[in-house]
């Protein structure tokens, strides 16, 4: 299961172009972590939180 998951991401990272950027590590990790978050869905403790209040 993690070959099949490191092979779709190297193949996805090829394509866009991510592998021939000069971009620091953490740089890129931090953007990573950043992408990751905004397909997350939320706790159910946050989702509350962040719904708007009437």
């Amino acid at each position: 299961m993690l070959k099949k998951q490191s092979e779709r991401v190297a193949k996805l990272v090829m394509e866009s172009g991510l592998a021939e950027l000069d971009i620091d590590e953490s740089e890129l990790a931090k953007a990573l972590n950043d992408l990751a978050a905004r397909f997350q869905k939320p706790a159910a403790s946050q989702a509350h939180a962040a719904a708007p209040q009437n």
